[in-house]
C-alpha cells in the first residue's frame, strides 16, 4: 500500500535506488559533512560513508557514520530485518563508529528494535530518517535547490516557501525557482511576492533550445527611488561555438529594461557555461547565490554581466551602439547647420541610455559633479542664433505635426549681462527641443523612436533646402 506524501513524492525517484542515494549523498553534503561511497553492502546496494567532525575543548573530533539507503517508495513496503543485512560486520568493516537507515517510507517496528539493540550491546550509534524526517530536511532553505532537482512534479504543486535572512531580504522558493528578494527600506515582503511570482511565471512560459536553461536568482527593489533590479542567468553547455550562440526575441526581452506598471526595471544578466554531466552540476547550486548575495541585497552590477550584451547583442548589455546612439543625430544636427540663416553654437543628444545610472544618490552628485544634469536625458537640444526669422519659420513648417507623440518646440533666448543688462546687439538666440512620447516600454524602444523622428525632421530640412534652392 502506497504512502500519501505531504508534499514530495518519492515516487518521482526511479526505482534503482541511485537517485534516491544521490539525494540522500547531496543532503549530507549541504549539511556540511564529508560524504563518500563505500561500495556495495551487504543488500547489494551502495553504502555512504559520512564523516562528521565537531571540536571540543581537548580535541578535534571525528565520528564516522555508515548511511545505508532503502528505497520502498513505489512499493509502499516499511523496511524489515531482512532488507538490512548484518549491520554491525558492515560498520567494523567499514571502521564506522555510527549507523543510519535512511528510507523512502519507515522502518517496521522490529528494524527499530534491531537498531536500538546495536547502540545498546554492540556500542555502535543508530538512528533512522523516514520519509518524514526526509522531507523535513528537503524543505529546509539549503536544501530547495534538490526539490527542483530531484521532485520537478512536486516542485511544480508546492505553494509558495519563503525563509527571511535578514530583515530586508528573503529567500524564496517558488515553482522550482530560488529567489533572493531584496529592499532597500521596507522590511515586509509580502506587497513584493506577486511581481517575483509574475517574473518566475513569464520566464517558465519561454521555450529554449534543448540543453538551455533560463533562471531568475534575484530581485531587488529599490523603495527609495522606485526601481527594480532583476537578476537571470542564462545556462548553455559548455563547448557551445559563442559566435553562433542566438536567444529568442522573448528572452530577448525579458533582458531589457522594461516597465511595470511606472516602475522602472533594469536587468542583470549573466552567461555561464556548464557541463551538465559533472557529478556536482546543479542548476539552483548555491554557488550562484552566495558569491554574488552582496550584489543581491545590495542592488550591485554582478560581474561579468557584461558578456551577456556582448555575445547576444555583439556589442553592449543592452544592444546599444555608438552607431545607433548617434548617428541620426549627428545626421540632424549637420543637415540643420546647413539652413543659412542660422549658427549653431551647441547641442546636446538625448541620454536616456544613462537614466538607470541614477537609482542612487551618490551617482547624481557624480553626474552633478560632471556637469551632465542640466541636460534632459530624454531630449534633443540644439541652442543656435538665427538672423532671419522668417527663413526659419519657412523651414519649421515643413516639420511633421500629425503624429501624437512626436515633438518639438521652439523657445527664444535672451542674454543678459550683470553690468550692461540685456545685450541687444546680439542675435536672436533660440532653444529647439525634440523628443518623443515616454511611454516607449524601454529605453531601446525610445531611442528607435526618437531616432525615426529625426530622420523624418533631416528630410523635411533637405527637401526645404532643395525647394529653397530651386524657388
Amino acid at each position: 500500500m502506497g504512502i500519501n506524501y505531504k508534499s514530495l513524492d518519492f515516487c518521482e525517484l526511479d526505482t534503482s535506488g541511485d537517485d534516491f542515494e544521490l539525494l540522500v549523498r547531496e543532503i549530507l553534503y549541504n549539511e556540511g559533512y564529508e560524504v563518500y561511497w563505500s561500495g556495495k553492502g551487504p543488500d547489494g546496494g551502495k553504502d555512504l560513508i559520512c564523516v562528521e567532525k565537531y571540536n571540543s575543548i581537548f580535541k578535534e573530533g571525528r565520528k564516522r557514520w555508515l548511511i545505508q539507503c532503502k528505497h520502498n517508495a513505489h512499493s509502499g513496503n516499511a523496511v524489515s530485518n531482512n532488507d538490512l543485512g548484518n549491520i554491525t560486520n558492515s560498520c567494523k568493516a567499514n571502521n564506522a563508529d555510527g549507523y543510519i537507515l535512511v528510507c523512502s517510507t519507515y522502518p517496521s517496528s522490529t528494524a527499530v528494535k534491531t537498531l536500538e539493540n546495536i547502540e545498546l550491546y554492540d556500542k555502535i550509534s543508530t538512528s533512522f530518517w523516514d520519509y518524514q524526517t526526509l522531507e523535513g530536511k528537503l524543505l529546509n532553505p539549503r536544501n530547495w535547490s534538490l526539490v527542483s532537482r530531484f521532485f520537478p512534479k512536486s516542485a511544480e504543486k508546492m505553494n509558495i516557501q519563503i525563509s527571511q535572512i535578514s530583515s530586508d531580504c528573503w529567500r524564496i522558493y517558488y515553482k522550482g525557482s530560488i529567489v533572493v528578494l531584496s529592499l532597500r527600506i521596507a522590511s515586509n515582503c509580502n506587497n513584493y511576492i506577486p511581481f517575483l511570482k509574475d517574473r518566475v511565471d513569464e520566464m517558465l512560459d519561454i521555450p529554449l533550445p534543448e540543453g538551455h536553461y533560463f533562471k531568475i536568482r534575484a530581485i531587488y527593489y529599490d523603495d527609495k527611488y522606485c526601481n527594480y533590479r532583476i537578476y537571470y542567468d542564462y545556462l548553455i553547455p559548455s563547448g557551445c561555438d559563442l559566435d553562433k550562440l542566438t536567444v529568442s526575441e522573448k528572452v530577448k526581452e525579458i533582458c531589457s529594461e522594461r516597465w511595470f506598471e511606472g516602475i522602472y526595471s533594469i536587468p542583470d544578466v549573466v552567461l555561464y557555461e556548464c557541463n551538465y554531466y559533472s557529478d556536482g552540476f546543479d542548476i539552483n547550486d548555491k554557488d550562484y547565490y552566495s558569491r554574488f548575495m552582496q550584489d543581491y541585497q545590495c542592488g550591485f552590477d554582478r560581474e561579468f554581466a557584461n558578456r551577456w550584451g556582448r555575445i547576444i547583442h555583439k556589442d553592449s548589455p543592452f544592444g546599444y551602439t555608438e552607431d545607433n546612439v548617434n548617428k541620426c543625430y549627428n545626421s540632424f544636427i549637420e543637415t540643420f547647420k546647413k539652413i543659412p540663416s542660422i549658427t549653431v553654437y551647441n547641442s546636446h543628444n538625448s541620454s536616456v541610455e544613462s537614466i538607470g545610472k541614477y537609482s542612487d544618490n551618490s551617482l547624481w552628485m557624480e553626474e552633478d559633479e560632471n556637469r551632465l544634469c542640466p541636460n534632459n536625458p530624454f531630449e534633443v537640444k540644439i541652442r543656435f542664433s538665427c538672423d532671419d526669422f522668417d527663413e526659419l519659420i519657412n523651414c519649421i513648417n515643413y516639420f511633421p505635426v500629425e503624429p501624437i507623440g512626436e515633438i518639438f518646440s521652439i523657445e527664444k533666448n535672451y542674454v543678459f549681462l550683470p553690468d550692461t543688462g540685456f545685450d541687444s546687439d546680439e542675435n536672436d538666440i533660440y532653444t529647439l527641443r525634440i523628443q518623443v512620447n515616454r511611454d516607449n516600454k524601454t529605453k531601446a524602444s525610445y531611442r528607435r523612436h526618437l531616432n525615426s523622428y529625426l530622420d523624418k525632421l533631416t528630410g523635411c530640412i533637405n527637401t526645404y533646402l532643395t525647394e529653397r534652392v530651386s524657388g
